[in-house]
């Protein structure tokens, strides 16, 4: 699944171009599973890629300022993220 998002943008000039935001985006998530007596927990892992490219599909590293558009300096930035929850519960007992 790639969304893309166009974003109006003007150049210093007034021409007009647009920016598309491109993320690609895979993960699965595990939850609700009981590892012990009173503990249950989530375990998931996401990957994304991001880049911008311009209204020819070519991906753009700066924007018309000059500025990069990744943090990377790259055409695109990849992140993945590793999820781990625990969580504990037990009955109060009322005296």
């Amino acid at each position: 699944m790639q969304p893309t998002l166009p974003i109006p943008r003007a150049r210093p000039d007034d021409s007009s171009w647009v920016l598309t935001a491109n993320a690609s985006r895979c993960g699965i998530e595990a939850d609700g599973f009981h590892c012990a007596a009173g503990w249950a927990g989530t375990l998931g892992v996401n990957w994304q890629r991001a880049k911008c490219l311009d209204e020819h599909g070519r991906a753009l590293q700066q924007d018309v300022y000059g500025s990069p558009l990744t943090f990377s300096g790259g055409d695109s930035d990849t992140m993945a993220l590793a999820l781990l929850r625990a969580v504990y519960s037990c009955a109060l007992l009322s005296i």
